[in-house]
């Protein structure tokens, strides 16, 4: 990747091309980026943006069964903007268009805004998202064949208590290429407060409780106008409990969760309950002036309607920086221990990083190094797998452009 900035006119272009994936990745096909991206600063904090992306998978790198997996070759091009009216009021929004050029040949769009109004603590957010049902991109970031209208009120009362809530209304079936069209309708209220922050007491003053609760309800109509078969309920509610002690080292978080599904067309009531406790110990020790070692250990318990699970993380990293060097040595743990067998995982990875910065009069040069090695064992082998991947990059600032 090569990212060009001129600091004077406050505008970028960064490049990217290069190999994304190999038959070696998951059995899949030999992928290739090349992707274009500008900003530029138009004014205090407005900008405006453009971007365009080529992806396209080598057809030829792999055997494969076409009614399961297919290559792409995609083309997307797309703008950005951010725009401040008053100190109180934005606007940030994203369109962009996607051109699928195999085989059979599609063209769809996707585009999302949100205002904003904030004073103080108060923020109030009002969002539009729509995807049409055939669009596409390399990554799957977004939900297709939506359309989305939210609004989001949040404040905080007496310096402890905020409150977030909000409502959104979803639908599918943009192009009634489908016989029915399916609705989400959702309210929430979320509450967030520390009731002992003004204790002198260690123990107690970072005592956090969140409550939420949320009520939804999905259901469908036919573009035929035959009676619809889907109208569910969800009432959702959970209470959370964290505290930190000893100095921010352990940390706990308890979480009790129940969930009512009321399935208004068979009269049919389902009742989920889940407990979770999440346990952390953190480490950090400053070896010397250039180095520094990090350890994290977690144990976790889940409860879901009877099944248990257990998971161990332990993650620990040591990092050296002088001058214009940065290395980074990092190892990661996870041992997962399932009432469900198929579930049951042990996860392995370490990996290297090295960053070298080099200027030359105006010209910032950063090399970077990334290996990685990642193992993953199941309790079936032939679920079991390998990841080794190297990462070059280069980066160069120029302060000025002539």
């Amino acid at each position: 990747m090569i990212d060009i900035t001129n600091k004077d006119k406050k505008s970028s272009l960064k490049i990217l091309a290069g190999r994304d994936k190999s038959p070696d990745d998951y059995i899949y096909f030999e992928r290739y980026n090349f992707g274009l991206n500008f900003v530029n600063n138009i004014g205090g904090a407005n900008q405006i943006g453009m971007y365009c992306v080529h992806s396209y998978d080598n057809k030829n790198s792999i055997l494969f069964d076409s009614s399961v997996l297919q290559p792409i070759n995609i083309f997307l091009t797309g703008i950005t903007g951010k725009f401040s009216f008053s100190k109180e009021i934005s606007l940030n929004f994203e369109g962009v268009e996607c051109f699928n050029n195999y085989e059979d040949y599609d063209k769809d769009y996707a585009l999302t805004s949100a205002l904003s109004y904030k004073k103080n603590k108060m923020l109030i957010t009002l969002t539009y998202e729509k995807a049409g049902p055939y669009f596409f991109t390399p990554n799957g970031q977004i939900t297709i064949d939506k359309e989305k209208f939210s609004g989001v009120y949040s404040n905080t009362y007496l310096n402890f208590l905020k409150i977030k809530t909000g409502s959104k209304f979803q639908s599918d079936n943009q192009k009634k290429q489908n016989l029915q069209t399916n609705y989400l309708f959702e309210n929430f209220i979320t509450a967030d407060y520390n009731p002992f922050k003004n204790f002198k007491s260690p123990y107690l003053n970072k005592i956090a409780v969140q409550n939420n609760l949320n009520l939804r309800n999905n259901y469908n109509e036919y573009i035929t106008g035959a009676a619809n078969d889907i109208d569910i309920d969800n009432l959702l509610f959970n209470c959370k409990i964290s505290n930190q002690l000893f100095n921010n080292i352990y940390s706990i978080d308890i979480l009790l969760e129940r969930e009512n599904e009321d399935d208004l067309i068979a009269d049919i009531r389902t009742v989920n309950r889940q407990t979770e406790i999440n346990n952390n110990i953190n480490y950090k020790k400053k070896l010397s002036s250039e180095s520094t070692f990090t350890s994290k250990l977690k144990y976790s318990f889940k409860n879901v309607n009877g099944l248990i699970d257990n998971t161990y993380n332990y993650a620990a990293s040591l990092n050296y920086t002088k001058k214009d060097i940065n290395c980074l040595l990092d190892y990661y743990i996870s041992l997962l221990n399932s009432g469900n067998d198929e579930k049951d995982k042990k996860n392995h990875k370490i990996g290297l990083t090295f960053d070298y910065n080099y200027k030359y009069g105006k010209v910032t040069n950063t090399y970077s190094l990334k290996v990685n090695y990642e193992t993953n064992r199941f309790k079936f082998s032939e679920n079991d797998s390998d990841k080794f991947d190297i990462f070059a990059t280069l980066k160069i600032a120029f302060a000025k452009i002539l």
